[in-house]
């Protein structure tokens, strides 16, 4: 019995650190969500505007937890995991909301 409580103990935080963007594979391009119009968004980054294309597969999450992309409000900041093709554009594989903002909604101090 306390063999199983350790698994749980060092297993349960190992599975909920798996969902933090800084975890997933690869490098991603962190950002703003600007305008969303069908399978494509424009993404404020640092660098510019990215224009960034979601497919069937692409998946994207908030807090460990499925979302959609009715999410992806302009206003959300985002890490999108994906293809960057020689275009520019960025074709998510995943998409990670990044803090407890809903629908583009700005915390106030």
């Amino acid at each position: 019995m306390k063999l199983l409580g350790v698994a749980i103990m060092v297993l349960v935080p190992i599975v909920a650190l798996g969902h933090e963007a800084r975890l997933h594979r690869g490098k991603p391009t962190e950002g703003e969500v600007a305008s969303v119009q069908g399978d494509h968004l424009s993404l404020k980054t640092a660098a510019g505007s990215v224009p960034v294309t979601l497919t069937d597969e692409t998946k994207v999450e908030r807090e460990s937890q499925q979302a959609t992309r009715a999410d992806l409000a302009p206003g959300t900041h985002v890490a999108v995991f994906g293809t960057k093709l020689p275009t520019g554009e960025l074709v998510a594989r995943e998409i990670v909301i990044e803090g407890g903002a809903h629908h583009g909604s700005k915390a106030t101090p």
